[in-house]
C-alpha cells in the first residue's frame, strides 16, 4: 500500500471526499490488499484493481459520434463534390431523396454500424487546431446525421488518405482523431453502389390480375375467388398456377444491372416509346405497377418502370423470364377419364 499503490479519491454530492489505496495481490487466492488511509486493512476481488489499470485513452469517450440509430431520419454523404441525401421511409426503409429510389439497406445500414460501433484509434489533436495538418481545412469527405423530434446534427468530417491513416473530428468535439478506413471505403462507393437494385416493389400475393402485351399479343391473367388463375377470354381457360408464381417472383427478383438515366430522358433513345413488351400488374382496381421494356443492348435490355422515374438496364435472361406465351401458362384440358373435373387438379 505504499508508492506503487493505486490511489482513488472520490468527491460526494454532500460536498465530503473519500480516497481509497489499493495495493499488491494477497499472497492467496485472486485478491488485493486495500485501505482508505486509517489503520485498517481489507482485501477486495483482483478485478476490482484490474479496472482501474487504464491509461487515459481507455477512459475517454471514444465513439466516432454520439447519437441513437433510431433517432437518424436524415443522412447526407458529401464526397468528392457529390452529395447523396437518403432519408429514412419508415421503420426498414430509407430512400434516395434526389431521384426518387430505394436505396440500398445494406449499405445505409453498414455506415450507420460504422458511426455508432467503430471507436477512435488515436487522439491525435487535443485541440482541434491542427486541421490542415491532418487533412481537415477542406476535408474530402463529410456525413452529416439529421435526428428527430428537433434533437439536432451530427456531423463528422473526414481526411484523405495520409501516410495510410485517416483522421476524422466530430463538429461538436475539439480533439482530431484517426479513424478506421472501413467508414472511408464505404462512402467512397458509387452512388449507384447506394441504390436498392430491385427492378420493383410487388407485393406477390396481393397481386390478382396480369396484363402483358407484346406484339400482337395481349394476355391478361386474372385470379378468380378460389385463387385460381384463368385467361380472361370467352371460355376462360385455366392458366397454372405455378407459370404465374413463377412469373411474379421473376419481377420481385429481379435486378438491375446498370443505371442508365434519372429524371429526364428520352423515352426514344431507349425503345420504350414503343416498347416491346409492356406488363402491368394490378391489385383490385389499382394498379401496382406498370414495366415497359425498350430496345436490347447486347445482352441487356432498357426497361423502366412507373413506379420509379429512371431507366435500367436488366439481363435479357431476365426479360426472357417475363414474356408469357399462352401455349406454356395454360393448363391442359382434363379428360373425360379422369375421377375429377377441376383442371387445377392435374
Amino acid at each position: 500500500l505504499g508508492d506503487k499503490a493505486i490511489r482513488v479519491w472520490f468527491k460526494l454530492k454532500n460536498g465530503s471526499s473519500d480516497s481509497l489505496s489499493l495495493g499488491e495481490k494477497t499472497p492467496v487466492g485472486s485478491s488485493v490488499f486495500v485501505s482508505n488511509l486509517d489503520t485498517t486493512i481489507y482485501t477486495i476481488p483482483q478485478h476490482i484493481k484490474t479496472s482501474l489499470e487504464k491509461k487515459l485513452f481507455d477512459w475517454r469517450f471514444k465513439n466516432l459520434l454520439q447519437f441513437k440509430r433510431n433517432d437518424v431520419q436524415k443522412m447526407v454523404i458529401h464526397k468528392s463534390g457529390q452529395t447523396y441525401e437518403l432519408e429514412k421511409a419508415d421503420a426498414t426503409d430509407w430512400n434516395f431523396i434526389t431521384i426518387n429510389r430505394p436505396a440500398n439497406m445494406s449499405m445505409v445500414n453498414s455506415i450507420l454500424s460504422k458511426l455508432e460501433n467503430n471507436r477512435v484509434k488515436e487522439f491525435v489533436d487535443e485541440e482541434g487546431t491542427k486541421l490542415r495538418e491532418y487533412g481537415l481545412s477542406n476535408p474530402p469527405y463529410k456525413i452529416d446525421l439529421f435526428l428527430g423530434n428537433e434533437k439536432g446534427q451530427k456531423s463528422l468530417i473526414i481526411s484523405r488518405k495520409i501516410n495510410k491513416k485517416y483522421y476524422a473530428k466530430d463538429e461538436s468535439r475539439k480533439p482530431i482523431f484517426e479513424i478506421d478506413s472501413a467508414l472511408v471505403k464505404d462512402i467512397s462507393k458509387s452512388r449507384n453502389d447506394f441504390r436498392d437494385k430491385k427492378l420493383a416493389k410487388v407485393n406477390q400475393g396481393s397481386i390478382d390480375r396480369i396484363v402483358t402485351e407484346y406484339g400482337d399479343t395481349r394476355l391478361t391473367c386474372v385470379k378468380d375467388s378460389a385463387n385460381d388463375w384463368r385467361l380472361d377470354e370467352t371460355s376462360n381457360p385455366f392458366v397454372k398456377k405455378s407459370e404465374m408464381n413463377s412469373f411474379l417472383s421473376s419481377i420481385n427478383n429481379s435486378t438491375v444491372s446498370d443505371f442508365v438515366a434519372d429524371n429526364q430522358y428520352s423515352l426514344k433513345t431507349y425503345g420504350l416509346q414503343n416498347p416491346q413488351l409492356t406488363i402491368q400488374l394490378f391489385s383490385g382496381k389499382s394498379k401496382t405497377v406498370e414495366v415497359k421494356f425498350g430496345k436490347f443492348k447486347d445482352d441487356k435490355v432498357y426497361v423502366m418502370t412507373d413506379q420509379y422515374n429512371s431507366v435500367y438496364l436488366l439481363p435479357k435472361s431476365q426479360f426472357n423470364k417475363l414474356k408469357l406465351k399462352r401455349s406454356k401458362i395454360l393448363e391442359k384440358p382434363v379428360s373425360l377419364n379422369d375421377s375429377t373435373m377441376n383442371p387445377q387438379s392435374k
